[in-house]
Protein backbone atom coordinates (compact mmCIF):
# COMPACT_ATOMS: atom_id res chain seq x y z
CA UNK A 1 0.00 0.00 0.00
CA UNK A 2 1.79 3.47 -0.58
CA UNK A 3 2.45 5.99 2.04
CA UNK A 4 0.28 9.03 1.77
CA UNK A 5 2.17 12.45 3.82
CA UNK A 6 -1.71 12.71 5.43
CA UNK A 7 -1.99 9.10 6.87
CA UNK A 8 1.64 8.36 7.72
CA UNK A 9 2.08 8.15 11.24
CA UNK A 10 5.73 9.82 12.42
CA UNK A 11 7.09 9.92 15.75
CA UNK A 12 8.07 12.99 16.90
CA UNK A 13 11.22 13.55 19.07
CA UNK A 14 13.23 16.63 19.82
CA UNK A 15 16.70 15.95 20.43
CA UNK A 16 19.89 18.42 21.68
CA UNK A 17 21.55 19.96 18.62
CA UNK A 18 24.36 23.14 19.29
CA UNK A 19 24.77 26.13 18.23
CA UNK A 20 21.14 26.60 17.50
CA UNK A 21 20.33 29.82 15.26
CA UNK A 22 23.99 31.28 14.34
CA UNK A 23 24.58 33.80 12.44
CA UNK A 24 27.69 36.07 10.70
CA UNK A 25 26.28 38.97 12.78
CA UNK A 26 25.00 36.93 16.22
CA UNK A 27 21.85 38.21 15.26
CA UNK A 28 18.85 35.17 15.44
CA UNK A 29 17.77 33.80 12.71
CA UNK A 30 13.45 33.33 12.54
CA UNK A 31 13.68 29.65 13.27
CA UNK A 32 11.67 28.07 15.74
CA UNK A 33 10.00 24.38 16.46
CA UNK A 34 12.86 22.35 14.90
CA UNK A 35 11.79 18.81 15.53
CA UNK A 36 13.51 15.61 14.09
CA UNK A 37 10.91 12.82 13.01
CA UNK A 38 11.95 8.81 13.16
CA UNK A 39 9.97 6.05 11.30
CA UNK A 40 10.33 2.83 12.98
CA UNK A 41 13.57 3.94 15.02
CA UNK A 42 15.40 5.48 11.95
CA UNK A 43 15.28 9.36 11.75
CA UNK A 44 13.84 10.12 8.36
CA UNK A 45 12.69 14.10 8.56
CA UNK A 46 13.46 17.44 10.23
CA UNK A 47 11.06 20.22 10.76
CA UNK A 48 11.53 23.56 11.54
CA UNK A 49 8.78 27.12 11.54
CA UNK A 50 10.57 29.67 9.44
CA UNK A 51 9.32 32.18 7.26
CA UNK A 52 12.08 31.71 4.52
CA UNK A 53 12.12 30.19 1.67
CA UNK A 54 13.26 26.56 1.35
CA UNK A 55 15.58 27.48 -1.63
CA UNK A 56 17.93 29.26 1.10
CA UNK A 57 18.56 26.08 3.00
CA UNK A 58 20.59 23.41 2.80
CA UNK A 59 21.49 19.99 5.43
CA UNK A 60 25.28 19.20 5.45
CA UNK A 61 26.97 16.18 7.62
CA UNK A 62 29.00 18.30 9.58
CA UNK A 63 32.67 18.49 9.07
CA UNK A 64 31.68 18.04 5.10
CA UNK A 65 31.23 21.51 3.55
CA UNK A 66 31.22 20.88 0.08
CA UNK A 67 28.09 18.55 -0.97
CA UNK A 68 25.10 19.07 0.68
CA UNK A 69 22.56 15.71 1.41
CA UNK A 70 20.61 14.70 -1.34
CA UNK A 71 16.76 15.31 0.21
CA UNK A 72 13.61 17.44 -0.48
CA UNK A 73 12.55 20.43 1.09
CA UNK A 74 8.62 21.23 1.15
CA UNK A 75 6.83 23.86 3.03
CA UNK A 76 3.35 24.63 4.42
CA UNK A 77 2.37 27.75 6.33
CA UNK A 78 5.20 28.58 7.29
CA UNK A 79 6.24 24.98 8.37
CA UNK A 80 9.34 23.51 6.40
CA UNK A 81 10.31 20.04 6.13
CA UNK A 82 13.18 18.26 4.64
CA UNK A 83 13.00 14.49 4.21
CA UNK A 84 16.76 13.14 2.84
CA UNK A 85 16.65 10.44 -0.19
CA UNK A 86 18.53 8.22 2.38
CA UNK A 87 17.75 8.60 6.19
CA UNK A 88 19.82 10.25 8.39
CA UNK A 89 22.62 8.07 9.95
CA UNK A 90 22.45 6.68 13.53
CA UNK A 91 24.29 9.15 15.88
CA UNK A 92 25.02 11.23 13.38
CA UNK A 93 26.06 15.46 13.21
CA UNK A 94 24.02 17.17 10.90
CA UNK A 95 24.35 20.90 10.20
CA UNK A 96 21.26 22.81 8.93
CA UNK A 97 23.07 25.77 6.27
CA UNK A 98 21.17 29.03 5.77
CA UNK A 99 22.81 30.97 1.89
CA UNK A 100 26.17 28.56 2.80
CA UNK A 101 26.13 30.08 6.61
CA UNK A 102 25.81 27.33 9.71
CA UNK A 103 22.22 28.68 11.65
CA UNK A 104 21.47 25.16 13.58
CA UNK A 105 23.78 21.79 14.47
CA UNK A 106 21.72 18.87 15.35
CA UNK A 107 22.66 14.63 16.38
CA UNK A 108 20.54 11.74 15.67
CA UNK A 109 19.69 9.94 18.62
CA UNK A 110 21.65 6.71 18.64
CA UNK A 111 19.64 3.81 18.46
CA UNK A 112 20.41 0.56 19.41
CA UNK A 113 20.23 -0.97 15.26
CA UNK A 114 22.47 -4.01 13.69
CA UNK A 115 25.68 -3.62 12.13
CA UNK A 116 25.79 -3.79 8.31
CA UNK A 117 27.55 -6.86 7.39
CA UNK A 118 28.55 -7.37 3.15
CA UNK A 119 26.75 -10.21 2.01
CA UNK A 120 27.87 -11.16 -1.50
CA UNK A 121 31.35 -9.93 -3.56
CA UNK A 122 30.80 -10.58 -7.33
CA UNK A 123 32.64 -12.36 -9.13
CA UNK A 124 32.23 -15.01 -6.46
CA UNK A 125 35.20 -17.01 -7.80
CA UNK A 126 38.46 -16.47 -6.86
CA UNK A 127 39.73 -16.94 -10.24
CA UNK A 128 38.95 -13.92 -12.95
CA UNK A 129 40.17 -13.04 -16.36
CA UNK A 130 42.86 -10.04 -16.66
CA UNK A 131 39.88 -8.06 -18.60
CA UNK A 132 37.32 -8.17 -15.50
CA UNK A 133 35.68 -5.39 -15.87
CA UNK A 134 33.67 -4.79 -13.22
CA UNK A 135 32.53 -5.90 -9.35
CA UNK A 136 29.63 -6.08 -7.34
CA UNK A 137 29.71 -5.60 -3.29
CA UNK A 138 25.98 -6.47 -1.90
CA UNK A 139 25.14 -5.13 1.64
CA UNK A 140 22.66 -6.25 4.13
CA UNK A 141 21.16 -2.55 4.58
CA UNK A 142 21.72 0.41 2.95
CA UNK A 143 25.30 2.37 3.35
CA UNK A 144 26.54 5.60 4.35
CA UNK A 145 26.12 8.53 1.44
CA UNK A 146 29.05 9.96 2.47
CA UNK A 147 32.46 9.80 1.15
CA UNK A 148 33.94 7.63 -1.78
CA UNK A 149 33.91 4.12 -1.41
CA UNK A 150 37.18 3.71 -2.57
CA UNK A 151 38.75 5.31 0.52
CA UNK A 152 37.00 1.99 2.11
CA UNK A 153 38.27 -0.50 -0.27
CA UNK A 154 41.94 -1.34 -0.87
CA UNK A 155 43.44 -3.74 -3.49
CA UNK A 156 46.96 -4.92 -2.42
CA UNK A 157 49.46 -6.73 -5.09
CA UNK A 158 49.88 -9.67 -2.81
CA UNK A 159 52.75 -11.31 -5.95
CA UNK A 160 54.62 -7.69 -6.29
CA UNK A 161 53.79 -6.76 -2.44
CA UNK A 162 52.55 -3.20 -2.78
CA UNK A 163 49.13 -1.83 -2.76
CA UNK A 164 46.77 -1.11 -6.36
CA UNK A 165 44.84 1.32 -7.87
CA UNK A 166 42.71 -0.90 -9.77
CA UNK A 167 38.71 0.78 -9.53
CA UNK A 168 37.92 3.91 -11.59
CA UNK A 169 36.77 6.73 -9.69
CA UNK A 170 33.39 8.17 -10.35
CA UNK A 171 32.25 11.63 -9.21
CA UNK A 172 28.39 10.03 -8.61
CA UNK A 173 28.61 6.05 -7.41
CA UNK A 174 27.05 3.90 -9.08
CA UNK A 175 24.22 2.55 -6.36
CA UNK A 176 21.29 0.43 -6.71
CA UNK A 177 18.05 2.43 -5.20
CA UNK A 178 18.04 1.22 -1.87
CA UNK A 179 21.80 2.25 -1.38
CA UNK A 180 22.60 -1.68 -0.78
CA UNK A 181 24.61 -2.66 -4.10
CA UNK A 182 27.48 -0.70 -5.20
CA UNK A 183 29.18 -1.34 -8.75
CA UNK A 184 32.62 -0.41 -8.91
CA UNK A 185 34.22 -1.23 -12.68
CA UNK A 186 38.20 -1.52 -13.17
CA UNK A 187 39.68 1.34 -15.19
CA UNK A 188 37.80 0.42 -19.12
CA UNK A 189 40.61 2.76 -20.77
CA UNK A 190 43.13 0.61 -18.89
CA UNK A 191 41.90 -2.74 -19.99
CA UNK A 192 41.05 -1.20 -23.82
CA UNK A 193 43.98 -2.22 -25.49
CA UNK A 194 45.98 0.90 -27.82
CA UNK A 195 44.09 3.33 -25.52
CA UNK A 196 46.47 6.06 -23.69
CA UNK A 197 45.67 5.13 -20.33
CA UNK A 198 46.38 0.78 -21.07
CA UNK A 199 49.97 2.61 -22.66
CA UNK A 200 50.80 4.69 -19.88
CA UNK A 201 49.27 2.24 -16.53
CA UNK A 202 48.84 -1.32 -18.01
CA UNK A 203 46.01 -3.15 -17.15
CA UNK A 204 44.29 -3.13 -13.50
CA UNK A 205 45.00 -6.45 -12.79
CA UNK A 206 47.89 -8.31 -14.74
CA UNK A 207 47.42 -12.76 -15.22
CA UNK A 208 49.45 -14.64 -12.86
CA UNK A 209 48.93 -12.08 -10.31
CA UNK A 210 47.29 -12.16 -6.68
CA UNK A 211 45.41 -8.94 -5.46
CA UNK A 212 43.23 -9.27 -2.21
CA UNK A 213 40.41 -6.65 -1.56
CA UNK A 214 39.84 -5.45 1.69
CA UNK A 215 36.99 -3.75 2.87
CA UNK A 216 37.57 -1.96 5.55
CA UNK A 217 35.22 -2.28 9.07
CA UNK A 218 35.34 1.50 9.30
CA UNK A 219 32.96 2.01 6.63
CA UNK A 220 29.51 2.68 7.89
CA UNK A 221 25.34 1.64 6.76
CA UNK A 222 23.01 4.87 7.12
CA UNK A 223 21.80 3.95 10.28
CA UNK A 224 25.67 4.93 11.29
CA UNK A 225 26.60 1.57 12.45
CA UNK A 226 29.92 0.30 11.28
CA UNK A 227 30.55 -2.85 9.38
CA UNK A 228 30.89 -5.70 12.43
CA UNK A 229 34.60 -6.86 10.41
CA UNK A 230 36.73 -6.55 7.74
CA UNK A 231 35.60 -8.14 4.40
CA UNK A 232 38.85 -9.73 2.34
CA UNK A 233 38.64 -11.48 -1.01
CA UNK A 234 41.35 -12.71 -2.97
CA UNK A 235 41.56 -12.73 -6.80
CA UNK A 236 43.89 -15.04 -8.77
CA UNK A 237 44.39 -13.91 -12.37
CA UNK A 238 43.82 -16.03 -15.86
CA UNK A 239 44.04 -15.16 -19.09
CA UNK A 240 41.73 -12.41 -20.44
CA UNK A 241 38.65 -13.63 -22.09
CA UNK A 242 38.26 -12.98 -25.87
CA UNK A 243 35.25 -14.75 -26.70
CA UNK A 244 31.04 -13.20 -26.46
CA UNK A 245 28.99 -15.37 -24.73
CA UNK A 246 26.70 -17.66 -26.80
CA UNK A 247 23.95 -19.60 -26.36
CA UNK A 248 25.25 -22.27 -28.31
CA UNK A 249 27.44 -22.95 -25.30
CA UNK A 250 24.90 -23.49 -22.62
CA UNK A 251 23.14 -26.31 -21.42
CA UNK A 252 19.42 -26.49 -20.58
CA UNK A 253 18.03 -28.93 -17.85
CA UNK A 254 14.09 -28.80 -18.42
CA UNK A 255 11.91 -30.16 -15.76
CA UNK A 256 9.13 -32.63 -15.64
CA UNK A 257 5.97 -31.39 -16.29
CA UNK A 258 2.85 -31.34 -13.44
CA UNK A 259 5.81 -29.91 -10.93
CA UNK A 260 7.24 -27.32 -10.09
CA UNK A 261 10.78 -28.16 -9.99
CA UNK A 262 13.22 -25.96 -11.47
CA UNK A 263 15.03 -24.87 -14.66
CA UNK A 264 18.51 -24.79 -15.04
CA UNK A 265 20.92 -23.31 -17.81
CA UNK A 266 24.06 -24.37 -17.19
CA UNK A 267 26.81 -21.17 -19.03
CA UNK A 268 30.26 -23.13 -18.87
CA UNK A 269 31.31 -20.11 -17.44
CA UNK A 270 30.66 -17.32 -15.44
CA UNK A 271 28.76 -14.38 -16.69
CA UNK A 272 27.22 -10.78 -15.00
CA UNK A 273 25.83 -11.99 -11.45
CA UNK A 274 23.59 -8.58 -11.57
CA UNK A 275 22.42 -8.98 -15.71
CA UNK A 276 22.07 -12.81 -15.51
CA UNK A 277 18.72 -12.04 -12.84
CA UNK A 278 17.02 -9.30 -15.49
CA UNK A 279 18.21 -10.61 -19.25
CA UNK A 280 15.99 -14.15 -19.35
CA UNK A 281 12.35 -14.44 -19.81
CA UNK A 282 10.52 -18.06 -20.74
CA UNK A 283 7.24 -18.54 -22.66
CA UNK A 284 4.75 -21.03 -22.96
CA UNK A 285 3.72 -22.68 -26.29
CA UNK A 286 0.74 -20.15 -26.39
CA UNK A 287 3.47 -17.13 -26.07
CA UNK A 288 2.70 -16.79 -22.69
CA UNK A 289 4.83 -15.67 -20.12
CA UNK A 290 6.12 -18.01 -17.69
CA UNK A 291 6.35 -16.27 -14.17
CA UNK A 292 8.78 -17.00 -11.29
CA UNK A 293 11.96 -16.59 -9.55
CA UNK A 294 15.29 -16.03 -11.10
CA UNK A 295 18.65 -17.00 -8.94
CA UNK A 296 22.44 -17.55 -10.15
CA UNK A 297 24.60 -21.01 -8.32
CA UNK A 298 27.83 -22.32 -8.73
CA UNK A 299 29.67 -19.26 -9.11
CA UNK A 300 27.65 -17.37 -11.87
CA UNK A 301 27.77 -20.27 -14.21
CA UNK A 302 24.29 -21.73 -13.92
CA UNK A 303 20.66 -20.01 -13.43
CA UNK A 304 17.98 -21.39 -11.56
CA UNK A 305 14.47 -20.90 -12.74
CA UNK A 306 11.19 -21.89 -10.01
CA UNK A 307 8.12 -21.09 -11.54
CA UNK A 308 4.85 -19.98 -9.69
CA UNK A 309 2.81 -22.39 -11.06
CA UNK A 310 3.38 -25.97 -12.59
CA UNK A 311 5.17 -26.85 -16.11
CA UNK A 312 2.52 -27.97 -18.66
CA UNK A 313 3.56 -30.17 -21.66
CA UNK A 314 4.39 -27.99 -24.09
CA UNK A 315 7.09 -26.25 -26.19
CA UNK A 316 9.08 -23.18 -24.21
CA UNK A 317 11.01 -20.49 -25.62
CA UNK A 318 13.61 -18.83 -23.98
CA UNK A 319 14.73 -15.29 -24.33
CA UNK A 320 18.29 -13.68 -23.93
CA UNK A 321 18.67 -9.86 -23.80
CA UNK A 322 21.90 -9.33 -25.57
CA UNK A 323 22.92 -7.09 -22.96
CA UNK A 324 24.26 -10.23 -20.79
CA UNK A 325 27.79 -9.69 -20.22
CA UNK A 326 30.61 -12.05 -19.38
CA UNK A 327 32.81 -11.04 -16.59
CA UNK A 328 34.99 -9.38 -18.66
CA UNK A 329 32.21 -7.14 -20.17
CA UNK A 330 31.54 -9.38 -23.42
CA UNK A 331 27.93 -9.17 -24.12
CA UNK A 332 25.85 -11.70 -26.95
CA UNK A 333 26.33 -8.67 -28.97
CA UNK A 334 30.01 -7.54 -29.53
CA UNK A 335 33.06 -7.72 -27.47
CA UNK A 336 34.26 -5.27 -24.90
CA UNK A 337 37.77 -4.65 -26.47
CA UNK A 338 37.53 -5.52 -29.95
CA UNK A 339 39.69 -4.19 -33.36
CA UNK A 340 36.49 -2.28 -34.87
CA UNK A 341 38.76 -2.05 -38.10
CA UNK A 342 38.50 -6.12 -38.20
CA UNK A 343 35.34 -7.69 -40.07
CA UNK A 344 35.74 -10.97 -37.93
CA UNK A 345 32.83 -13.44 -36.56
CA UNK A 346 32.85 -11.68 -33.10
CA UNK A 347 32.74 -8.47 -34.34
CA UNK A 348 29.08 -9.27 -35.82
CA UNK A 349 26.54 -8.32 -33.65
CA UNK A 350 22.80 -9.95 -32.80
CA UNK A 351 19.37 -8.56 -31.47
CA UNK A 352 18.49 -11.72 -29.68
CA UNK A 353 19.41 -14.93 -28.57
CA UNK A 354 16.27 -17.34 -28.45
CA UNK A 355 16.75 -21.27 -26.27
CA UNK A 356 13.63 -23.92 -26.80
CA UNK A 357 12.65 -26.61 -24.79
CA UNK A 358 10.13 -29.14 -24.39
CA UNK A 359 8.13 -30.90 -21.40
CA UNK A 360 6.58 -34.19 -22.73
Amino acid sequence: MPLHKNTKKIKFLLVFFYGLLLTNCGKKEDITDFKIHYNKERATAISFDSSEDTNVYDIFVKGVSTTPMLGTFTQDQGKIVFEPVIPFSNGGFYELKKEAHTILEFEIEAKKTKAPALLSIYPSNDSVPENLLKMYFVFSQPMQAVGKMTDYITVYNKTDGKDATVFLELENELWNAKHTQLTLWLDPGRIKRDLIPNKEKGLPLQEGKEYEISISDELKGANGMTLSTIYTKTLSVISRDTQKPSSKNWEINPPKSATKDALTINFNEALDAILLKESFLIKGSNNEIVTGNYNISNHENQLIFKPDTIWKVGNYKIKVDPILEDLAGNNLKHLFDQNVSLKTTDNKTVNEQTMTFSID
